[in-house]
């Protein structure tokens, strides 16, 4: 599938992250996005792997994997589609990626990476700002996902030894924990990725 930049803006203003932008807002955003195309059953991120890119889907289909106890399949956290996005703490902070993307369908993918997002966020674009309250809003709603899980795993715990529950603990905490930490507190350096960048 090719795009040009005209069916690459259409496209992003109908998306989450940018659908309020104006075309004049949308140009330094296209300026930094390189478009990737990526074979099925591709890996896009590897667990673990330094993380120094964001991806937002064009065409085709990734499911998000993380990896589960020795010698146990992986689990399936998710499957995005065009429009979704995927990455985002990598723009934020330089962590080790929290999962495995891996392409299930030829792909089409716009990539941003950290240091084009620094930029834009630098010159105070509306669109980085649009971009980072929509970025915000997807971990968000990660975040409260993960805390009802939580949340339902503590009252109900069944069978689990005791470990479980200082487990389930020690994350409460540090929930409350990350609540408190400001962005100034976050390290932010950019390494690139193993062959996606």
């Amino acid at each position: 599938m090719s795009i040009d930049r005209t069916q690459l803006e259409k496209f992003l203003r109908k998306t989450e992250y940018f659908g309020d932008c104006t075309a004049e807002e949308l140009n330094p955003v296209i300026e930094r996005l390189d478009l990737v195309s990526v074979e099925a059953d591709t890996t896009v991120c590897e667990e673990g792997a330094q993380g120094s890119a964001w991806y937002l889907v064009i065409d085709g289909e990734v499911a998000v994997f993380k990896n589960a106890a020795a010698g146990a399949p992986p689990h399936l956290l998710c499957s995005l589609g065009p429009g979704e996005g995927f990455g985002e703490m990598a723009l934020i902070d330089s962590a080790p990626r929290m999962a495995a993307v891996i392409a299930t369908s030829p792909l089409v993918l716009a990539r941003l990476t950290r240091q084009g997002f620094d930029e834009l966020i630098y010159r105070n674009h509306p669109a980085a700002v649009q971009l980072l309250r929509s970025m915000a809003g997807v971990l968000c709603e990660r975040l409260r996902e993960l805390t009802i899980i939580l949340q339902d795993l503590s009252d109900d715990p069944g069978p689990q030894p005791q470990l479980s529950q200082e487990v389930l603990s020690t994350l409460f905490k540090l929930r409350l924990l990350s609540d408190k930490v400001g962005p100034d507190d976050s390290p932010h350096s950019g390494p690139s990725e193993n062959g996606s960048d």
